[in-house]
């Protein structure tokens, strides 16, 4: 069985990260996704939304994947279980021992290829997964595709882009304005949404209605 495991910290979970989700499940044919929530990663700061939050509106997510693809998707929260910090190679050799039949396909955003070599263990992760890399927009793919080059060399890598060029939206960009959004004034997201820019709505886009309300009415990201 071939399966994919898009791992992050979804804080918040929008869009992009959807896209990037079914656009490899299709491209590569997988049997199953899994989106795995990070708990505490090794390469960022504390995460700002609450872990049951995160993995409320993962759920969100999952529902309009499974609407998207005839295969199941799960949301796998080992991680989100686990108090020590979550290396990539220690998650994928835990998927090995429950799953020793499958073929294992890691969905990452396209920035990660490029600080994949300062990874703890590189060389255990390309032994456990496939590698699958968004493409992007902003960077020249001849130099990601150096870099798949470099990988395939050093670590004996098996790195492949797919999707299209990821969309401009962040959940860094995403955090910063649902932080400032004035929840108090507002009974409901649609009396909020009237009173904000064209140039706020055009990020919240990326946020499903379920995904906003629910941020709204538990005020996940507010101060």
């Amino acid at each position: 069985m071939k399966t994919g495991i898009f791992g992050g910290s979804f804080d918040p979970v929008h869009e992009g990260h959807i896209r990037l989700a079914l656009s490899a499940a299709k491209e590569q044919k997988l049997d199953r996704l899994i989106i795995l929530p990070t708990g505490i990663p090794p390469h960022k700061a504390a995460l700002s939304a609450a872990k049951e939050h995160r993995l409320k509106l993962l759920e969100f997510a999952v529902e309009r994947m499974r609407k998207d693809l005839d295969i199941p998707v799960m949301i796998d929260d080992r991680e989100l279980k686990s108090n020590v910090i979550n290396y990539t190679y220690v998650t994928l050799e835990g998927f090995h021992r429950d799953y020793p039949d499958d073929e294992f396909y890691f969905i990452m955003g396209g920035d990660s290829i490029e600080y994949f070599k300062t990874w703890v263990k590189p060389e255990v992760i390309a032994t456990r997964a496939v590698l699958l890399a968004g493409r992007r927009k902003d960077v020249d793919e001849s130099r990601i595709e150096q870099l798949i080059d470099e990988y395939a060399d050093i670590y004996h890598a098996d790195v492949r882009l797919v999707g299209s060029p990821e969309i401009d939206i962040s959940s860094s960009k995403l955090r910063e304005i649902l932080k400032d959004l004035p929840y108090g004034k507002y009974k409901t997201v649609d009396e909020l949404k009237r009173d904000l820019s064209d140039g706020i709505l055009f990020y919240l886009q990326y946020l499903s209605d379920e995904a906003l309300n629910y941020i709204f009415e538990n005020r996940v990201y507010s101060e």
